[in-house]
């Protein structure tokens, strides 16, 4: 029989912080619960969010600094995001390295994008550590309170997951409504 309680306890960790650094949200949010649940630490969890994410920017930024002229001649579709993005970010900076884990459909190569911008080096190692910090907090929080709500519901393991599981699903929908806010507002049509 498959153990996933055995699975979750042995790679649940590495599991967090290899998918924070590639997606996050959904595995640092369903991560965060599990924690009010006894399975994590909260505070573990925290850790390992900040670092992927942290690193994993820092990254892709670096490959948008160093390479990204060549990567945008390569791949049409990046060239025309960039092109549209570019004069949100060098107008900017602070706010959009900010803000940007948090809109979804350009999470991932918001970095990229800042680097091949020439933001400066420094100031983005900054705010990428600034940015990844509140991002941890809030998404391993929020998780964590949704979490302990569903608990507090004194339902079986299984309906709390089954619970949690919709939650994860409302949040990533609502992310997505207002990313197309987002897009909407600032006429970012990546499509034509």
């Amino acid at each position: 029989m498959f153990d996933v309680a055995a699975l979750i306890s042995k790679y649940g960790y590495l599991c967090v912080f290899l998918g924070s650094m590639v997606e996050g949200e959904s595995i640092v949010l369903t991560a965060s619960m599990l924690a009010a649940t006894g399975f994590f630490s909260l505070h573990k969890l925290m850790i390992l969010s900040f670092l992927g994410t942290c690193i994993a920017e820092q990254i892709f930024y670096n490959v948008g600094f160093f390479l990204g002229k060549s990567i945008l001649h390569k791949w049409h579709i990046t060239s025309k995001l960039f092109n549209k993005i570019g004069p949100i970010i060098l107008k900017n900076e602070v706010a959009y390295i900010l803000s940007c884990r948090f809109i979804y459909g350009i999470r991932t190569v918001s970095p990229f994008l800042i680097g091949v911008a020439k933001v400066n080096p420094k100031k983005y190692f900054l705010l990428n550590i600034i940015a990844s910090f509140i991002w941890a907090l809030f998404s391993c929080t929020l998780g964590y309170t949704i979490g302990h709500f569903t608990k507090g519901l004194g339902l079986s393991f299984k309906y709390i997951v089954g619970i949690n599981v919709i939650i994860i699903v409302f949040i990533i929908m609502l992310a997505k409504l207002v990313s197309k806010y987002f897009f909407i507002v600032n006429d970012l049509k990546i499509d034509e």
